[in-house]
Order: structure tokens, then sequence, then C-alpha cells
């Protein structure tokens, strides 16, 4: 038995003083990239909504058209002469063809004086108040909420966004321009 001792003895101690070698761990890096194409979405303002010959008492409705100008349904000698002298406020939307894109206003309610004056001109929006078109066809919306529209088939040419609105001449206003900012915003809707 002590023989047997001796020689296992021995042999864990040549097998214990064999070389080990350790597992060495490394790593390496790549560089993802991605290059995407695409055209920038802009907004851009072409012109500014105006409204002449409002008098006081007498609210007028402005439809934009589709196509630059006002709706006139020709009853009315008075919203005729409104419509005439006022211009459709416009904004052009370039970005990647027939993407979705989401444009809404901050718009004003009241607008003020121009010189300071006495007064105000007060306007509202309903579901004809605004419109885009991408062509010949163009869409109502109510400027109050987002609405989603689509860009043209070849990106370049402008979707157009027109912008209209309901005004009330608030009593005793004084003889004055009143004015106030609408803010269009546009983004790339989420797929």
């Amino acid at each position: 038995m002590k023989k047997f001792m001796f020689v296992l003895v021995v042999l864990l101690a040549l097998v214990g003083t064999s070389n080990v070698f350790a597992q060495a761990v490394t790593s390496a890096s790549c560089i993802v990239s991605c290059d995407v194409s695409g055209t920038p979405l802009t907004v851009a303002m072409t012109q500014d909504l105006t409204v002449s010959l409002v008098s006081v008492g007498q609210p007028v409705a402005l439809v934009p058209d589709g196509a630059g100008a006002f709706v006139d349904p020709g009853n009315s000698a008075y919203l005729s002469a409104v419509i005439g002298g006022s211009t459709v406020g416009i904004f052009e939307v370039t970005g990647d063809p027939n993407s979705a894109v989401i444009v809404s206003f901050a718009l004003p309610y009241i607008l003020y004086s121009s010189s300071g004056l006495n007064g105000a001109v007060y306007v509202s929006y309903n579901g004809t108040s605004a419109d885009w078109s991408e062509g010949t066809e163009f869409h109502y919306f109510n400027p109050n909420l987002p609405e989603t529209m689509w860009m043209t088939a070849d990106g370049a040419t402008a979707t157009i966004v027109e912008l209209g609105g309901i005004f009330t001449v608030a009593p005793n206003s004084a003889a004055d321009v009143y004015i106030a900012d609408a803010i269009c915003t546009v983004a790339y809707a989420a797929n």
C-alpha cells in the first residue's frame, strides 16, 4: 500500500508540474455606418394672409380654394369685396417623395392694432379654414388640429398649404391694420 501511495504522489507531482496555459480573451471592433439619402423637409411662407375691407359687426369666413385664392359664393357684394382685396396665407412644403408629413399650426385668435390703437379682430378656425394640395387635388382640414399630408411624387414640387379663417372685428375698434403671427410647423410622420 505504501508503494501504491508513493507512485500516486509521484504521478500527481508530474502532472502538476506540466505547463498550463490560460486562455486569453481578445476583441476587435468595426465601424457600423449607414448612408441615409433623402431630401430635407422644408417649409416656407410664400404669401401672408391678409384680410381687407372687413367691417364691425359683419364677420367674414374666408375659405381657401386650393388655387391661391378664397372661395367666393357670389351671394354677397360685401363678401365679394372682402375676398377681392384679401390674400390666402400660403406655405410651400418640400421633402422626400411620397412621404407622409404632419402639418400643424400655432394660430392667433386675436389680432391687435399695429399702431397700438384700441380694438381687436377675433379669429376662429373650422374644418374649411385650411387646405393642402399636391397637384390638382386639395384637402380641407381644421388648422387647430395636426393634419397628415403627402409630399408630391417627385419631392421637388412643393406641397401647398393654404390658410384662411373666420374674422370678426370687435365693437369700437379703430380703423387700422390688425396683426399677429401664424406659425406653420412640419415633421415627417412616424412609420
